[in-house]
């Protein structure tokens, strides 16, 4: 399953294309629930969003059923770090939050 919950994924389309954000529910063969957060990657929380709208990368993050943002952020900037330099100067994230 490619946008199983914990997966991190890249809009493509809309307002918030460009941005980074997480799986954290899937609704049905069409839509899933994803979250930013917005602190970190500009990305709103807990948002429906069309799979069609979506990139997954190849970083899974293991996150609870209701994570909270401070969760999310710091699982979030784990795995950031685990992209090469130019995949993270190509993603629209607060890299001032990256070093704290």
């Amino acid at each position: 399953m490619v946008f199983e919950v914990g997966r991190l994924v890249i809009k493509v389309s809309g307002r918030d294309a460009g941005r980074l954000g997480v799986v954290v529910k899937e609704l049905d063969e069409n839509y899933v629930v994803v979250s930013g957060p917005k602190k970190l990657t500009g990305l709103r929380d807990n948002r429906k969003v069309n799979k069609k709208h979506l990139r997954p990368l190849e970083i899974k993050i293991e996150i609870s059923e209701n994570p909270s943002e401070d969760e999310l952020i710091n699982k979030m900037k784990e795995a950031i770090k685990k992209l090469s330099e130019d995949q993270i100067n190509r993603l629209k994230i607060n890299k001032k939050m990256l070093n704290e």
